[in-house]
């Protein structure tokens, strides 16, 4: 009864974390930010449009809600489309681009949504090295290595879920410039990309036709609820394609999501992002303070909110699930990849108060 694509599929290691926590539990696992900073801001522009009929939007958006989206990436010729959440815009995407004999390339570690989606679509995935001996930096050999003539797309995070630091620019424009060379599409997701504690991070839309974005709000304006998200590209063809896809899968996305981003796009909160990043690096200091004060762990400096990649040198994923039982969730680097074999994400984007106590329950100090 139950289609083949879906023998075998599973919870991601990251849900099924959280799900075996008991209620009340601390929840260092989700990438969801729960610092107090836009949510009364939002709730404002929400209370000014109760008044409007939720109704159905053309299946690309709203058109003032893509103009904003251009406007953001300056890129006036650019085409959009406006899906619920980023999710969506990467399976969309990767469900418009890929058949069953493509391949699909991956970073290991990277979200392990990108490998999952491409078996539900009976894709090849394959994946190339970001070396833990080596702060993660990219293995440019084993990606060359990992292309072959079935090579049809490269995904990657950057800034990097679950690591929080980004390609540097010879990393990046390697990877462009191997994209181009095999005529391959590139799938950047950068829902991170202004959370970047060093700057306002720089896009890498429009720096090659084969380039498309996926991102959104979810993250820098704390809008996960509400499902928002988009992908941008150059390609007229690809974005109608995209377009259609997402008709099919879920119409349109939701009115209210899509006039608050608008007004968001809007108003460009710079200084309430400011204030956010601000409280985020004070809380990234606090636990990796605790955690070197307290244990002998190793972590990978975060350039980008809101996670810590700490490696415990030991089973991450016995770990975590220990740890959730005792009501603290952490989720192991393996969720991410074999290269995360021994590490743990921890999200810090939370109350400092709760981030203190759920340090103190994973170090076993208190």
């Amino acid at each position: 009864m139950i289609a083949e694509r879906l023998r075998g599929q599973k919870k991601s290691i990251i849900r099924q974390i959280v799900d075996s926590a008991p209620q009340n539990s601390i929840n260092l696992g989700l990438g969801e930010l729960t610092i107090s900073t836009f949510s009364k801001k939002n709730r404002e522009i929400y209370k000014k449009l109760q008044n409007e009929t939720a109704i159905y939007t053309p299946n690309a958006g709203l058109p003032e809600l893509i103009l904003q989206i251009k406007k953001y990436y300056n890129a006036p010729q650019a085409y959009v489309c406006v899906t619920n959440g980023a999710e969506e815009a990467i399976f969309a995407t990767l469900f418009s681009i890929l058949n069953a004999e493509d391949e699909l390339l991956v970073a290991n570690p990277d979200y392990p949504a990108y490998a999952n989606i491409a078996k539900l679509l009976n894709v090849k995935c394959k994946s190339f090295d970001r070396n833990p001996q080596n702060n993660f930096q990219l293995e440019k050999k084993s990606l060359q290595e990992s292309i072959t003539p079935n090579t049809k797309a490269i995904i990657i995070s950057n800034p990097s879920n679950p690591l929080s630091i980004t390609y540097t620019s010879d990393e990046l424009d390697f990877i462009i410039k191997l994209a181009h060379e095999h005529n391959i599409v590139l799938i950047i997701d950068e829902i991170y990309k202004d959370l970047l504690f060093s700057g306002s991070g720089s896009t890498a839309f429009g720096k090659n036709m084969n380039i498309v974005v996926v991102s959104g709000l979810s993250k820098s304006y704390q809008l996960t609820g509400w499902r928002l998200g988009w992908v941008i590209t150059q390609q007229e063809e690809l974005a109608q394609a995209i377009t259609i896809s997402h008709q099919y899968i879920s119409t349109c996305a939701g009115y209210f999501a899509q006039r608050i981003a608008t007004e968001i796009l809007q108003q460009h909160q710079q200084n309430s992002l400011k204030t956010l990043k601000e409280k985020l690096l004070a809380n990234r200091d606090l636990a990796s303070n605790l955690i070197k004060n307290n244990t002998n762990w190793k972590i990978l400096l975060s350039q980008a909110a809101p996670y810590l990649f700490v490696n415990i040198e030991s089973n991450s994923l016995e770990f975590s699930k220990q740890k959730a039982a005792e009501g603290v969730i952490v989720i192991p680097g393996v969720a991410f990849g074999k290269n995360g074999a021994g590490w743990i994400r921890i999200n810090y984007a939370i109350e400092k108060s709760q981030l203190i106590k759920g340090i103190e329950l994973l170090s076993n100090f208190s």
